[in-house]
């Protein structure tokens, strides 16, 4: 793996240094703990959109962790779904 500000030589080197990394993006923390560390979680939100006193506002905004809305690591999505697990 390169050191710090070094160029990375391969597709490889690039995919270790993502592994398991934990960032802030626009929609909360995004971590990458699924496929070896190679894919991203994050929470989600759902939420209604209305005008008050002519403004756009959304209310009735329900967070889900990303545990809820992502299958664990190593579990075919449609599987987890056909479990139950997804409304758990």
């Amino acid at each position: 793996m390169p050191s710090a500000g070094e160029k990375p030589l391969s597709h490889e080197q690039v995919a270790a240094a993502l592994e398991h990394l934990t960032y802030e993006g626009p929609g909360g923390e995004v971590r990458m703990v699924n496929g070896k560390g190679h894919q991203a979680i994050m929470e989600t939100a759902y939420g209604m959109s209305k005008l008050v006193h002519g403004k756009m506002t959304v209310t009735n905004v329900k967070r889900y962790p990303a545990e809820r809305v992502n299958p664990p690591d190593g579990v075919k999505a449609a599987d987890w779904i056909a479990s139950g697990a997804f409304k758990k």
